[in-house]
């Protein structure tokens, strides 16, 4: 890492352009669930009400003076999520693990009532998962998912259930 004091800071509206950059980098979406392309109008609406809401908090990694990573906080009752993400060209150095680290003392000193941070990555995540799991964090549990649009445009429907699946299942009941 560079010289120069590392924290957290409380995002301000003066962000708005700098995360609206962020957003759309091409391994952001890629990493990202919702995969599509942010519009400025859509980030802005979203911004604004995070910014005004009571169930969010967005913070801004500092290194100095310098914006290297955002982190925010979804907050539901005892537990809040969190979505982080570092500039392009500050990855590889350390900050992932760095900013989960800040954000949990963060929770720890400023919301007394959350008891349990969750972080969701995909599994192709490698990097994200390995943060996460440096600063303690535990795999709970695999979604699986099938996209059945995508499936029915291609045709594949009948590769999914194959013909002997109902024998399988006669012999797992009887």
């Amino acid at each position: 890492m560079n010289d120069g004091e590392v924290y957290l800071r409380k995002a301000t509206l003066s962000d708005v352009n700098l995360l609206f950059e962020w957003v759309n980098d091409k391994d952001v979406r890629k990493n990202a669930f919702d995969t599509h392309t942010i519009t400025f109008e859509e980030h802005s609406s979203w911004f604004n009400r995070l910014l005004n809401g009571r169930n969010q908090a967005q913070y801004i990694l500092m290194r100095g003076l310098k914006p290297i990573g955002q982190i925010r906080l979804d907050i539901d009752c005892s537990d809040a999520k969190i979505d982080y993400s570092i500039a392009n060209d500050e990855r590889g150095y350390g900050y992932g693990k760095l900013i989960i680290w800040l954000v949990v003392k963060k929770v720890r000193e400023d919301f007394p009532e959350v008891n349990r941070l969750i972080g969701r990555i995909k599994p192709s995540n490698v990097a994200s998962f390995y943060c996460f799991e440096k600063n303690g964090f535990e795999e709970k549990y695999q979604q699986l998912e099938l996209n059945l649009g995508t499936l029915k445009a291609s045709g594949e429907m009948d590769d999914i259930h194959p013909k002997s699946a109902g024998e399988t299942v006669r012999k797992l009941i009887s």
